[in-house]
């Protein structure tokens, strides 16, 4: 996956980064169609999984006991969603939106139909937003570290240049269903995004046939509604450099949390180690930052900023999530040490969110 984070570190973050907790504890991945027992009040979480999207993609719905067997087809049903909308953004398939429009680079609007136009029209947003700290047009730039990655060698600057030179979000550009990319060789990724994306619009999916309790986990991104019975959703956010999470609950206002960071997703050539998230503005991996965990109204938007915030460093990205209203993060840099915005507080192995 030519993306803002390397495909072979892009893991699953519910097991590198956040974990959904229940009353058993962690779960572990599971199998299709797992239910949790009865809660007290007579209701219990469906739970079905899948590999979507180059990683795991998870459902979690808590119903009334009598609906059961209704949220395990609706569960299964939310995935097959998921495969469809996968057919049109991924860029291993030579037939999808995606990779035509990448195909199609330096030529003329080609149509990607609403899904992937809504996509690249958010795509554009946040990589403005952001000032091109997340900016998925540097494909070629993702795709020369990634050979690095597995060739061990660090590329040469003249390379990184001339990547860098097929990027640039101002070059991509949608008309209603029609997009496409400006400069000949430019090739659009969908990480740091897409999984955001497809969690939120599960989650729609799934509200609209009244299931409004649930979570859905897109490899760490997550997209949470309503709570789990009487109680809000527990994750639990997994520190960088130590074994024991933190414990947050997932306050109403919560809609998408997604953590990134390097946990065990570097890479070392000739002993200096490598973040897997490549700062697209300069052509070089990231640094400064060990891990960045955000809390959002969506899950795009904890997707984007998460990635984004590891790009700027510390005190830019606390700036970053600060102007966003509602916007939260844990941010852990690369010596340890645990900074906190505005609107969370940490108190020993808990996060508890605050006005």
């Amino acid at each position: 996956m030519s993306d803002q984070v390397l495909t072979i570190h892009r893991v699953a973050l519910a097991v590198t980064g956040l974990v959904l907790l229940g009353a058993a504890g962690v779960w572990a991945r599971l199998t299709p169609a797992f239910v949790m027992p009865l809660d007290h009040s007579g209701g219990l979480v469906v739970r079905a999984s899948r590999p979507l999207m180059g990683s795991d993609f998870a459902v979690s719905i808590w119903v009334p006991a009598s609906r059961q067997a209704e949220a395990q087809d609706a569960a299964e049903a939310a995935l097959d969603f998921v495969a469809q909308l996968e057919t049109q953004i991924s860029e291993w398939r030579i037939d999808s939106q995606i990779s035509r429009l990448n195909e199609n680079a330096g030529g003329e609007f080609i149509w990607v139909g609403k899904d992937v136009a809504e996509l690249v029209t958010q795509m554009r947003h946040w990589a403005q937003e952001t000032n091109g700290a997340f900016d998925p047009t540097a494909g070629r730039t993702f795709e020369l570290w990634e050979q690095a990655r597995k060739d061990k060698t660090v590329p040469h600057s003249s390379q990184i240049e001339a990547a860098l030179a097929t990027a640039g979000f101002q070059h991509l550009e949608v008309k209603g269903e029609y997009a496409r990319l400006t400069l000949p060789g430019m090739r659009l990724g969908t990480g740091g995004i897409g999984h955001g994306w497809a969690a939120d619009r599960v989650s729609a999916w799934l509200s609209g046939r009244g299931f409004a309790d649930h979570l859905v986990d897109g490899s760490g991104d997550i997209a949470i509604h309503g709570k789990r019975g009487e109680f809000p959703w527990v994750l639990a956010i997994r520190h960088p450099r130590k074994k024991t999470p933190w414990v947050v609950h997932a306050d109403s206002w919560v809609g998408g949390v997604s953590t990134s960071g390097d946990y065990e997703r570097f890479f070392e050539i000739d002993g200096r180690r490598y973040s897997h998230i490549i700062d697209p503005r300069t052509g070089w991996p990231a640094e400064g930052i060990a891990g960045a965990t955000v809390f959002a109204s969506t899950a795009i938007l904890a997707d984007v900023l998460a990635t984004a915030v590891c790009v700027v460093g510390t005190e830019a990205g606390l700036g970053l999530v600060e102007s966003i209203p509602g916007v939260r993060a844990v941010i852990v840099r690369d010596n340890g040490q645990v900074v906190v915005s505005k609107g969370l507080r940490l108190i020993n192995s808990h996060l508890e969110m605050v006005p």
